[in-house]
């Protein structure tokens, strides 16, 4: 029997179990993976898969009202398997995607970052799609451009914000301390906060971390130049990633380089100086003159 074939065999008794039930076999997964790494790991992942891609499957159903079809199954496989599934628009490539992101957000410390082309998409697919792994036991997190954001069901749903994104007007981060225009949410489900919060959730990885790719690479750097263990925010390493448009990233994208940089405050003192040096260096000596070239050795 093929593993597609073993996914929907399942389905009747999955569609048996409660709600605290089904969102139990993540715990009972992770238990099962406690421990397990790099070819133990992967073997028991290959294990669990075609009962967690059911799980997952009940769980889209029961919050979204969607059930993933044989195709899309096999899609989420692919994924897994980290090749690129081709899909068209419609065929449902947001949903594929959280079979795959739930199954390896499971090992221990795996934080899965799930990159987007746009932060609207990013706090969009959060929203959404955050609604499975929620139901699941699974925490979300959003990065954005001067904003981050973290699941929680059911907030922003209310007739007050409703008018506030009609008005435009700003949400306060959680922190108090800081606001930004780009903090107004369009969509529900999500929360206004810092950027460690959006990663990290009481000393523990948020399981899934939605984001433009250029926001998960300045993370990156700006860790790597941190003064203290505390201002890291991506502690989970970078272990698994799903690319939405991967043409677009990964080709597109990737000839723009990430680069952080500042300006220089001593930056006039410094040509002072150099200008004093060029003074003292005597031709044919410190240095030749080619004026064919119009250079200076």
């Amino acid at each position: 029997m093929g593993v597609v074939d073993q996914i929907l065999a399942l389905e009747p008794e999955i569609a048996k179990l409660s709600d605290n039930q089904l969102r139990d076999k993540t715990k009972q997964y992770r238990k099962r993976l406690e421990g397990l790494e790099d070819v133990k790991l992967e073997a028991e992942l290959t294990e669990i898969l075609p009962e967690a891609f059911a799980v997952v499957r009940e769980a889209a159903y029961r919050t979204l009202g969607q059930k993933h079809y044989p195709v899309q199954l096999l899609g989420g496989m692919v994924l897994n398997d980290g090749r690129v599934a081709e899909m068209k628009t419609g065929e449902g490539k947001t949903l594929v995607s959280t079979l795959a992101v739930y199954l390896n957000a499971l090992a221990p410390k795996n934080q899965v970052h799930i990159v987007t082309v746009n932060d609207y998409l990013a706090r969009r697919d959060a929203s959404w799609m955050g609604q499975v792994y929620d139901f699941l036991g699974l925490t979300v997190g959003v990065i954005q451009n001067q904003a981050s954001f973290y699941f929680k069901l059911g907030e922003q749903a209310d007739n007050s914000a409703d008018k506030k994104r009609e008005l435009g007007q700003v949400d306060t981060l959680e922190d108090g301390e800081q606001q930004d225009s780009r903090t107004v949410l369009d969509v529900e489900n999500l929360v206004a906060c810092d950027r460690k919060r959006a990663y990290n959730l009481d000393d523990q990885c948020v399981d899934v971390v939605y984001g433009v790719n250029s926001e998960f690479g300045f993370d990156y750097l700006r860790d790597n130049m941190a003064q203290s263990t505390d201002d890291v925010v991506q502690k989970a390493g970078h272990k698994v990633a799903v690319v939405d448009e991967v043409d677009s990233i990964l080709i597109d994208e990737a000839r723009t380089p990430l680069i952080i940089s500042s300006q220089d405050v001593d930056s006039s003192s410094k040509y002072r100086q150099f200008a004093d040096l060029v003074g003292r260096l005597t031709t044919g000596i410190d240095y030749i003159v080619d004026e064919k070239d119009e250079q200076l050795h």
